[in-house]
């Protein structure tokens, strides 16, 4: 079982790649 520190760095992980990757599609949309 993940700890609390590591699901929430994961967490922070996981938002951050999901930024990275919707202003990537919308930089290359437009």
């Amino acid at each position: 079982m993940l700890s609390k520190t590591n699901a929430t760095a994961c967490l922070n992980v996981a938002a951050a790649v999901l930024r990275t990757l919707s202003e990537d599609r919308l930089l290359s949309s437009r």
